[in-house]
């Protein structure tokens, strides 16, 4: 289990970041980006759930509620950034799209 959500995480963290990198700046919501806002974020907590599950120490267990508060946030403060820019096309994409999961029904679309 722990391995798939870690293959999973690197991913969404590629394709996410893979999107990015060519999008030159434009807003995204096509591909990962239909289906959730933040696939980066999303895909590190997946990976740290994987290693959490597969070595788990008190440390990790202590910092991982920290992590994801702290990705929560960021992911936070970005769309503040993104809706100031993009305005209603924004706000459009936040109401049809989650932040770190995809609605099932998205998952089923292509």
């Amino acid at each position: 289990a722990s391995n798939i959500l870690v293959v999973i995480g690197v991913w969404l963290v590629v394709d996410g970041w893979r999107k990015v990198y060519y999008s030159k700046g434009e807003f995204i919501t096509k591909g990962i980006y239909s289906k959730m806002r933040h696939p980066q974020y999303a895909g590190i907590l997946l990976i740290s759930i994987g290693f959490l599950i597969q070595w788990p120490t008190l440390i990790t267990l202590i910092l991982f509620p920290f992590l994801a508060v702290m990705y929560y946030k960021l992911a936070k403060r970005e769309e503040k950034d993104i809706e100031e820019k993009y305005k209603k096309a924004y706000l459009n994409y936040k109401k049809r799209v989650h932040m770190f999961m995809p609605y099932f029904k998205t998952i089923l679309k292509r």
